[in-house]
């Protein structure tokens, strides 16, 4: 058994103390990351719907993967 509430505090501080600090350090290294770790999730995303069938599926996805955006670029920390 584990507490969530633990769980989110443990998480949140490991990214206050490690991730963030990283990120900020070299955002575009960070922004680099992001994009591929999105572009891979949209391929898989992608190979996943072709292998479903045309039609006689009950769920209707009316997706177009080239057209979706990668978040908006990693805030600027304040100067």
């Amino acid at each position: 058994m584990f507490d969530c509430l633990e769980l989110y505090a443990d998480l949140r501080r490991s990214y206050e103390e490690h991730a963030k600090p990283d990120i900020l350090t070299d955002l575009s290294t960070a922004q680099r990351r992001l994009d591929k770790l999105l572009e891979y999730d949209n391929s898989k995303a992608a190979q996943l719907l072709a292998g479903l069938p045309a039609d006689g599926f009950p769920l209707h996805i009316d997706v177009d993967l080239d057209t979706l955006e990668t978040p908006a670029k990693l805030r600027q920390p304040p100067a």
